[in-house]
Order: C-alpha cells, then sequence, then structure tokens
C-alpha cells in the first residue's frame, strides 16, 4: 500500500476505533449514502472533496472487511482516464445495495458480514466507479484522497502528511 493510502486508514482508524465493527460498518454505509448525494450535486470546483468525503467513508468499508482500497481506488482511474464526462453513471443502485445488506448484517441479523461481503466489495466499487466519472479528466484517487487528508488537518488542527 503506498504511503498516502497508509495514512489515510491511519486517520480513518483513529477516528473510528471508539465504535464497535457492526457501528463502523452502518456509520460507513449512511456516510457513502449521504456523501454520494453531496458530491452528486456538487459545484465542479467542490467534487474533488465531496468525493474526497466519499471516499473516506468506503475506505472504512474496506478496512472493515477486509478489501483492497488502493485497487478499488485504482481501477477506477483507470476506468475513467481521459474520459471526459460531467455526470457520473448512476452509483445510486449500489449505495442502495450496501444500505440493504449492511441491514441484513447490523439490524435485523440474517445474514452475516462473512456471507454479503462479496457483494458489498461489488457494490462498493461500482458505486466508486460511477462517483469518479464526476472528476475533471487527468485527477486521480491518490490526489481525491491527499485532498481529503489536507482537509481533514486542518478540521481537527493535525498535521498527517
Amino acid at each position: 500500500m503506498s504511503y498516502i493510502y497508509d495514512v489515510h486508514a491511519n486517520l480513518i482508524r483513529k477516528h473510528t476505533d471508539a465504535l464497535n465493527k457492526s457501528e463502523r460498518l452502518c456509520l460507513a454505509a449512511l456516510g457513502l449514502a449521504g456523501e454520494f448525494v453531496e458530491a452528486k450535486e456538487a459545484k465542479k470546483n467542490e467534487i474533488v472533496l465531496e468525493l474526497g468525503d466519499f471516499l473516506w467513508y468506503a475506505h472504512l468499508f474496506c478496512l472493515e472487511v477486509g478489501a483492497d482500497f488502493e485497487a478499488i481506488v485504482n481501477g477506477a482511474d483507470k476506468l475513467w482516464t481521459g474520459y471526459n464526462v460531467s455526470e457520473s453513471s448512476d452509483a445510486y443502485p449500489h449505495i442502495c445495495h450496501i444500505a440493504e445488506l449492511m441491514k441484513k448484517v447490523a439490524v435485523t441479523k440474517k445474514k452475516t458480514l462473512l456471507e454479503v461481503t462479496p457483494k458489498l466489495v461489488t457494490h462498493l466499487t461500482e458505486a466508486v466507479n460511477a462517483s469518479f466519472g464526476r472528476l475533471m479528466p487527468g485527477t486521480t484517487g491518490e490526489e481525491v484522497i491527499t485532498q481529503n487528508i489536507k482537509k481533514l488537518e486542518l478540521r481537527f488542527n493535525e498535521k498527517w502528511l
């Protein structure tokens, strides 16, 4: 894992370690939904910051289910490199599937996390891919994450980079 992804993971752990696993997964699901809407409605000059918040929750999900966040982001980078699109394809259905899967795990207890992890990762990957369609061509996931860390450094008056 590259340095920026390690910093991001450590930052997430620091700010969520008081929560149990189920709470962190629910936080990730709710955060993805909220930040997706904000990123979708963001003005061009705000997209990187809003997508950074979206990726924070995506990274939290990956940490909890053991998925390779860096590979997901790098895959999205490759998918959108050279594209000039103004709107993302719709990530909303994938966010809804993530929320539904988390409800089955954390609320109704009808499924175990182990049972739903493959579907969670698939839907998370598709949601990240779709969201990257809003970025300006040439902007990478690593740049988005770096901007997110810088924003959080200001918010918490701490230095991580």
